[in-house]
């Protein structure tokens, strides 16, 4: 099966490709479709090293943003607290500076970014009494921004749900198929975390163009879609999977070869197409 894997940032090979965008960590290739005995053992480790070096990064960041919030110069410590969940979003730390945020939109009369950055809060950490007490008196939204009812985007005729995810798949579409550097830069300077920027944009230059057939499951913040290559005629099945941190960046982006004989619903197909290093 010929394997379109991209996990952070590495040109593309013949068949198989792989880049990792992890939480804004770029790491090297992991190709487990390719020789999964191999690579299997070695994917919790490397896994594990991330995550420290996620996290020493963000706390990183969160001790500079609090140097600025003790001095009551927020503005500067948004800068950083922001910093923490754009690229560290499943950091420990990035709840502690998702709070903080709220605290300084507060102190500086941002009601509506504190109202989103709570109810984002409200929703990932329901029972928290930190959250309760930091979002007190900040309004509780009856609709966000991934409303179903808002009017869904089109590509090529294919409706695509106007969600984080949904929004973010047509962004990258839109890039891919205008064949421009200028666009794909723009692209990733909205969805993809900086370590990666450089490695997506290779990437971009060999995919080519895509027809988009048809979203086959929609979520907030995940989305399954099927596409045909221009160039090859070749039919895909991709998933793209967005950050819980606000602004959404694209946390994964997976692309398989619907292989001869198989279909785009084909259960093991799908089955490698959701499956992620832990």
């Amino acid at each position: 099966m010929a394997c379109r894997f991209f996990l952070a940032g590495t040109p593309a090979a013949d068949t198989v490709s792989s880049m990792a965008i992890v939480d804004g960590v770029s790491v090297w290739p992991v190709v487990i479709t390719a020789v999964p005995r191999v690579v299997r053992p070695l994917i919790p480790p490397a896994q594990k090293e991330i995550s420290a070096g996620e996290d020493g990064f963000a706390i990183k960041n969160y001790d500079v943003g609090m140097y600025y919030f003790r001095r009551k110069a927020y503005d500067s410590g948004i800068i950083y607290f922001k910093d923490v969940l754009n690229k560290y979003a499943n950091a420990p730390t990035a709840r502690d500076a998702a709070l903080k945020l709220v605290e300084s939109y507060k102190a500086i009369g941002y009601r509506a970014a504190a109202v989103d950055m709570c109810s984002q809060l409200r929703q990932r950490y329901p029972r928290d009494p930190d959250v309760s007490e930091v979002c007190q008196g900040v309004p509780i939204v009856a609709a966000t921004r991934d409303d179903a009812a808002t009017p869904p985007e089109t590509q090529q005729g294919v409706s695509i749900p106007n969600s984080p995810a949904g929004r973010a798949l047509k962004a990258w579409l839109d890039a891919q198929n205008s064949g421009q550097r200028a666009q794909m830069e723009a692209y990733n300077e909205k969805y993809t975390p900086v370590a990666a920027r450089p490695g997506m944009i290779r990437a971009q230059q060999d995919w080519g163009a895509f027809d988009m057939l048809s979203v086959t499951k929609s979520e907030p913040r995940s989305i399954e879609f099927v596409l045909r290559e221009k160039t090859t005629g070749d039919t895909d099945v991709g998933i793209m999977v967005m950050s819980d941190s606000e602004p959404a960046l694209v946390k994964w982006l997976k692309i398989l070869v619907v292989p001869t004989g198989k279909t785009p619903a084909d259960a093991a197909l799908l089955e490698k197409l959701r499956d992620f290093p832990p």
